[in-house]
C-alpha cells in the first residue's frame, strides 16, 4: 500500500497539467455604459493551437448556450451563425494564431449584461475543440451617467448623444 502512495502526486500533477493546457485569461468583470463600446483583451492556451496551418476558429457564446447548435455572439468562422441581436456589435478581434481571443463590444445594450465563454476549434476536427466554461467573461452594462452626459442629453436628445459617444469612444480605442 505504501508503494502506491508515492504515485498520488504524479496523478495529481498530470491532472493539473491537463487543466493548464486549456485556459483563458480575460479581464473580468468588464463594465460598460449603455450605448458605448469596450474592448476586452483575452488570451487562451490550448496545446494544439500553435505551429499549424490548419484553420483555427474561435467563438464567443453567452452563458447557457450549447456551442454545437446555438448561434455565437461573435466568431471568425463564416459558416457559424451569429445571434441577430449581437450581429455587427460583437467582434472577435484577436488573432487566434497568436492565441489572442480579444472581444470588441459596440453599442452596448442592457440585454448584453451577463456571462460569456470562449470556444476554440480546428477546422474539420471533432477531436480538437474546447469550450472554456471555467473562465467566463462577466459583462455589466450600466445606464449612461455623469453630469456632462445628463446635461447634453437634455440639449440634443438621448439617441444623438449615444451615437456620438459611441463613435468617439470607438475611435479612441482604435487609435
Amino acid at each position: 500500500m505504501s508503494e502506491m502512495l508515492w504515485l498520488l502526486p504524479l496523478l495529481w500533477a498530470g491532472s493539473l497539467a491537463h487543466e493548464r493546457r486549456y485556459m483563458v485569461t480575460v479581464q473580468t468583470p468588464v463594465t460598460v455604459q449603455e450605448g458605448l463600446c469596450v474592448s476586452v483583451f483575452c488570451t487562451f492556451t490550448a496545446s494544439w493551437t500553435s505551429g499549424t496551418s490548419i484553420p483555427t476558429y474561435g467563438s464567443w457564446f453567452k452563458e447557457g448556450a450549447k456551442p454545437d447548435k446555438d448561434a455565437a455572439v461573435a466568431t471568425n468562422n463564416h459558416t457559424r451563425n451569429v445571434q441577430e441581436e449581437t450581429q455587427g456589435r460583437f467582434h472577435l478581434l484577436g488573432d487566434l494564431r497568436t492565441n489572442n481571443c480579444s472581444l470588441d463590444l459596440r453599442d452596448a445594450r442592457r440585454t448584453d449584461d451577463g456571462l460569456y465563454f470562449f470556444k476554440v476549434e480546428r477546422e474539420r476536427s471533432q477531436e480538437f475543440k474546447y469550450s472554456y466554461i471555467q473562465d467566463m467573461l462577466t459583462v455589466r452594462v450600466t445606464g449612461l451617467s455623469g453630469p456632462r452626459a445628463e446635461a447634453v442629453l437634455v440639449a440634443i436628445g438621448e439617441a444623438a448623444v449615444k451615437a456620438l459617444l459611441l463613435l468617439l469612444l470607438c475611435l479612441i480605442v482604435l487609435l
